[in-house]
C-alpha cells in the first residue's frame, strides 16, 4: 500500500514540510546506473559496458512507451511530469493516490513512491551549528567587530551540493 504523508517529518531539530506532487512510478527494467554498476563489478570491458548500456537504453525507451500506452488505457491522459532512465527507471505522473493504486498492479511496475516536494526551514539549524558565531570571525579567526577587519561571509565562495534524493538501501 502506498504511504501518503499527512504531517511534516521531523529530522532532529529541523521540520521538513512536504507536498505530494503526483507519484513516481519505478519500472522493473534496470536503470542505466544500476546496470553500469553491475557490469563494473563483473569486470566487463568499457566496450562491453558501452554496448550493453546502449542496448539497455533501447529497452528502457521501449518500456517507457509501452508503459505510457497502458497507463493511458487505464487513466486517460495523465500528465507526465518527468521521465527517468539514468539513476532510476520510471516516470513521474501528476495523478492521485487512487490512480497510483490502479497503476501499481501493472506487470512492469516495480514500485510507486509519492513525488515529494520538500522544503527545509533553517530557523533552528543556524544557531544549532553556531553559524552566527562564525559570522563574527575575521580571516584570523578573531572577533571582526573588535578587530575592525572584514568578517567572514562566504562572499565569492562557490559551494555545490548534489543530492539526488535516491536512497539505494
Amino acid at each position: 500500500e502506498l504511504k501518503v504523508p499527512t504531517k511534516p517529518i521531523n529530522l532532529g531539530r529541523e521540520e521538513i514540510n512536504q507536498t505530494i506532487n503526483g507519484y513516481i512510478i519505478e519500472f522493473k527494467e534496470k536503470s542505466l546506473v544500476e546496470l553500469n554498476n553491475e557490469l563494473k563489478k563483473q569486470d566487463a570491458s568499457s566496450m562491453q559496458i558501452q554496448s550493453l548500456l546502449s542496448e539497455q537504453e533501447t529497452k528502457i525507451n521501449s518500456e517507457h512507451e509501452n508503459a505510457k500506452k497502458q497507463i493511458k488505457n487505464i487513466l486517460g491522459d495523465a500528465e507526465i511530469l518527468r521521465e527517468y532512465s539514468k539513476v532510476i527507471n520510471g516516470i513521474s505522473l501528476n495523478i492521485s493516490y487512487e490512480e497510483a493504486e490502479k497503476i501499481k498492479k501493472l506487470d512492469f511496475v516495480k514500485d510507486i513512491y509519492p513525488n515529494l516536494q520538500v522544503s527545509v526551514s533553517l530557523s533552528e539549524s543556524v544557531p544549532y551549528i553556531n553559524a552566527t558565531q562564525v559570522w563574527q570571525l575575521d580571516e584570523d579567526r578573531n572577533n571582526c567587530t573588535q578587530t575592525g577587519k572584514e568578517c567572514i561571509t562566504g562572499k565569492n565562495v562557490s559551494i555545490a551540493v548534489i543530492d539526488t534524493g535516491v536512497d539505494y538501501t
